[in-house]
């Protein structure tokens, strides 16, 4: 894929993976488990990571601590409510200036 949106909190992530075409979503319930949601954004060329509170803070922490290939396509990490899946794509379609979904 080539572009990754992560919405993580303390309940769980959303993550949004778009490529020209499509978009594809996938929700990890529970508590984030920081290590499956980074192998599940490894093959993006670029990554977003979203989310109200710390969690997002810690989610990027732990990648740039155990993921640092991946931390390197790391393009944000930003504050934003609890959003529903069109203002996450919205918001993505805005942040990466493109249409994609």
């Amino acid at each position: 894929m080539d572009l990754c949106v992560v919405w993580v909190d303390q309940q769980m992530a959303k993550l949004f993976h778009f490529s020209e075409d499509r978009m594809e979503r996938e929700t990890l319930p529970g508590a984030p488990l920081y290590d499956e949601i980074a192998k599940k954004v490894s093959q993006a060329k670029r990554v977003l990571i979203l989310g109200p509170g710390d969690t997002r803070s810690h989610l990027h922490d732990r990648i740039k601590e155990k993921f640092p290939v991946i931390a390197m396509r790391i393009v944000g990490c930003e504050g934003s409510d609890h959003s529903t899946d069109h203002h996450i794509a919205t918001y993505a379609m805005k942040y990466f200036q493109k249409p994609v979904a």
